[in-house]
């Protein structure tokens, strides 16, 4: 769970700055993580000895150890709100770039305004719901960078993509998906681990795991028949990968996603 060293969110806070400001350096102190949401304007924070630039839906993260200084523009001061976590010692399980960019603007301010107003009436007593809040802002640091590997990709990953995604079923290898991008097998596993961190072949393995999955929830097929239709050639492999990547057998998982109507 990768909000699990989170024990609870103890400071939500409107942070509007004045032209020319300048905030600190100060250093996030053990046992804190905090968040930092532009909700408009524009300034930068320092990182590696240089200012980064920020403005309105920058999510800027800090962790324990980490300096925050800051500056606003003269000219368009930044508003920001603070969420501070308190967190156990253990690392987090996923760590995230300082600075991403939540990508809805208007949705951004409305969540995090709500979630202030949330805050100041109580609602936050509960870890759980501590939890859920970096939980959604995990989700959109990751999408952000989702969002800029795929606007950098180039024509021949996208055509070795759409050209797996369409056949993953099939008996497909490498050179065959290269020879349909027009670059040699090399380069594609190069594009691959750069932009998608996997190689094709393990895309192919996800595609395939993703279909048997959707066929064991909707389908009443044997699994003899639903490793043949994701493109498992023996369903022993099948059952074998299935559960090293699940935890459990075809089986478990249908009984699991049906349970009886009592």
């Amino acid at each position: 769970m990768i909000s699990q060293h989170v024990k609870k969110l103890f400071l939500a806070m409107r942070f509007p700055t004045s032209a020319d400001y300048h905030f600190g350096p100060r250093t996030i102190e053990p046992g804190v993580e905090e968040v930092e949401i532009m909700m408009r304007g524009r300034g930068a924070f320092e990182h590696n000895g240089e200012f980064v630039d920020i403005h309105a839906g920058s999510i800027v993260w800090f962790y324990p150890g980490d300096i925050v200084e800051a500056i606003t523009a003269k000219e368009n001061p930044y508003v920001t709100i603070v969420f501070r976590f308190a967190v156990t010692g253990s690392e987090p399980a996923v760590m995230r770039p300082r600075f991403t960019q939540w990508e809805d603007l208007a949705q951004c301010r409305r969540f995090c305004f709500d979630m202030l107003k949330r805050f100041h009436a109580g609602f936050f007593s509960d870890p759980y719901h501590a939890n859920c809040l970096y939980s959604r802002f995990i989700w959109e640091s990751m999408d952000s960078e989702n969002r800029q590997r795929q606007e950098s990709w180039s024509e021949p990953l996208e055509k070795a993509v759409d050209f797996i995604e369409q056949h993953f079923a099939e008996n497909l290898d490498v050179a065959a998906i290269a020879k349909h991008a027009g670059i040699s097998a090399s380069h594609l596993h190069l594009k691959f681990r750069e932009h998608l961190n996997c190689s094709p072949r393990q895309l192919v393995l996800r595609l395939r795991l993703a279909k048997a999955m959707e066929l064991l929830c909707t389908t009443d097929m044997q699994v003899k028949e639903i490793a043949g239709g994701a493109g498992f050639s023996d369903v022993n492999n099948f059952c074998k990968f299935f559960k090293q990547r699940t935890g459990g057998s075809p089986l478990e998982y249908r009984a699991q996603m049906n349970p009886p109507i009592k």
